[in-house]
C-alpha cells in the first residue's frame, strides 16, 4: 500500500512538471517547379521527352491537397505561360522567341517549330498565377567528339548470351575523347544492342527510346570512372567500372585527347523468340553541369542500396531562380555496328 501512495505521489509531482509547447513548424511558399531534358537537334513534340512539365512544390509538412492538378487529378499545372528564347550572351538580347502550348497527351508543354541547337544559349521563363515568375538560362553543350581505335568483336551479336561458351562477350575497344578545351564537360556513356524490328537509325521521334533496345554491361579500370557518382550507384569494384552506363567529366584531362580502353558484354535478358540482336552502338551525351548533377543526385536515391533508412539525404542541384527543378540541355553522338548493312567496317555515325 505504501508503494502505492509513494507512486501516486510521484505521478502528481510529474504532472504538475508539464507545461503545453508551441511548435511552429517552418512554413514555405509553394514555388513553380519545371522539368525539361532538352536534346540538340531533335524537335519538340509530346512523346520524345522533348518537352516541359510544369508542377508546383508544398511544403514538408501540409498535405497532399496543396498540389495543384489538372482535369485528370495528375500533380501538374496546365494554365502557365512557358516560353523559350534563344540569347545572345553578349548583349542578352533576344534572337528567336518560341512559346510552348500545353499538351494534354503529355501533361507538357510543346512547340513542334522549336528544335534545340548545339552550342546556343537559350533562356526559359514560366510564369502561372499566383506564383513568382521562374527563368533559368543554359547552353546547349557541343556534341562530343569521339573516335572508335583497337575494335575487336568477340562473338556474333546474333548469338545468344551464353555464359559457359563466353558468348557474352561482345567487344573490347578504345574509345578517344577530344575534349573541349576552356570548359569544364560532364558526360554520360552507354552502350546498347537492338533488333531491326524498326529503323535503328530513326530516333526523330522517340529520342533513342528503342522498345527493342537494352544497354549492355560494360566494364572499365580507367580513373576517369572513379568518382563518387559511379560509387554510389555500386558500380565500382576493387578500382574496376562495372555497370550499364557512367558518369564522368573532364577534370583529369579538361582539353585533351584522351583514350578509355572499354570491354563490353551482351545483356543476358536475351529471349529467343523475340529475335537475334543486329547492331549495337556507342552513345555519348554531353549535359549542361545542372542536368549532370540532377540525374546523378536522383540515381544514388534509386540505387536499391540506398534506403530511406539507410541513406544520407540528397539534395538536387536546381538552376531555376525563383523556382525548383532542373532546366536540362544535352547533346548526343551515337555511332553504330551495323554489320549486315555495312560490312567492310561496320560503324556508321548518327
Amino acid at each position: 500500500m505504501k508503494q502505492k501512495i509513494i507512486l501516486l505521489i510521484f505521478y502528481f509531482i510529474l504532472s504538475a512538471c508539464e507545461k503545453e509547447i508551441e511548435i511552429n513548424l517552418p512554413q514555405t511558399n509553394s514555388k513553380l517547379v519545371v522539368y525539361t531534358q532538352l536534346k540538340s537537334g531533335i524537335y519538340s513534340n509530346a512523346f520524345n521527352g522533348q518537352n516541359i512539365i510544369v508542377s508546383n512544390s508544398i511544403s514538408p509538412f501540409s498535405s497532399l491537397n496543396n498540389y495543384i492538378l489538372n482535369e485528370d487529378s495528375v500533380p501538374v499545372i496546365n494554365y502557365a505561360n512557358v516560353n523559350i528564347s534563344e540569347t545572345n550572351l553578349m548583349d542578352s538580347t533576344s534572337i528567336n522567341h518560341y512559346t510552348f502550348s500545353y499538351n494534354d497527351d503529355c501533361y507538357c508543354y510543346v512547340n513542334q517549330d522549336f528544335i534545340t541547337k548545339h552550342n546556343t544559349t537559350y533562356k526559359l521563363t514560366i510564369d502561372a498565377e499566383n506564383f513568382n515568375s521562374i527563368n533559368s538560362i543554359e547552353t546547349v553543350p557541343d556534341k562530343p567528339d569521339y573516335s572508335i581505335s583497337d575494335f575487336e568483336l568477340l562473338s556474333d551479336i546474333s548469338e545468344n548470351f551464353e555464359s559457359h561458351l563466353l558468348k557474352y562477350d561482345l567487344c573490347n575497344l578504345n574509345i578517344i575523347i577530344n575534349d573541349n578545351p576552356n570548359e569544364k564537360n560532364y558526360y554520360q556513356l552507354n552502350f546498347k544492342v537492338g533488333r531491326e524490328f524498326t529503323n535503328p537509325l530513326n530516333f526523330s521521334l522517340t529520342e533513342g527510346q528503342n522498345l527493342n533496345e537494352e544497354k549492355c554491361l560494360f566494364k572499365s579500370e580507367d580513373v576517369v570512372f572513379l568518382n563518387e557518382t559511379n560509387q554510389n550507384m555500386s558500380s565500382l569494384n576493387n578500382n574496376t567500372f562495372e555497370g550499364n552506363e557512367a558518369f564522368f567529366n573532364d577534370d583529369s584531362f579538361n582539353g585533351q585527347q584522351k583514350s578509355i580502353y572499354i570491354q563490353v558484354d551482351k545483356p543476358q535478358s536475351q529471349a529467343e523468340w523475340q529475335g537475334a540482336w543486329t547492331y549495337f552502338y556507342i552513345e555519348i551525351i554531353s549535359l549542361n553541369e545542372s542536368l549532370y548533377q540532377f540525374i546523378t543526385s536522383n540515381e544514388y536515391m534509386n540505387n536499391e542500396n540506398n534506403s530511406q533508412f539507410n541513406s544520407e539525404p540528397s539534395f538536387n542541384n536546381s538552376n531555376i531562380n525563383n523556382g525548383h527543378g532542373v532546366f536540362g540541355v544535352k547533346s548526343v553522338s551515337q555511332k553504330f555496328y551495323l554489320p549486315t548493312v555495312f560490312p567492310t567496317n561496320g560503324w556508321i555515325e548518327y
